[in-house]
């Protein structure tokens, strides 16, 4: 019985990287096209569905997402702010 288990754990952890190759080759190609609407919605799919399969809840995501996005907002705040300073200095 044990190996019907794991067979059946097996079957769904491979669906699920099936389902993310599949969502990452559909970013690729919107990425090429420039179709950023269709990345946002797709990165939105792989979200959840990496999320399911490393069992993370979706409060927990949420909170990953912020924690990204504010990393982001800093980042580019300190890129313009030395943008700025390189144009002062010149």
């Amino acid at each position: 019985m044990l190996h019907t288990g794991l067979y059946e754990e097996l079957v769904k952890l491979d669906k699920a990287h099936n389902l993310l190759s599949k969502l990452s080759e559909k970013c690729r190609a919107a990425a090429a096209g420039e179709d950023f609407d269709q990345i946002a919605a797709l990165e939105s799919e792989i979200d959840e569905a990496a999320a399911h399969l490393w069992g993370i809840t979706d409060k927990e995501l949420k909170a990953i997402q912020k924690a990204l996005a504010d990393t982001l907002k800093s980042k580019r705040s300190k890129t313009a702010q030395s943008s700025a300073q390189k144009d002062e200095d010149e």
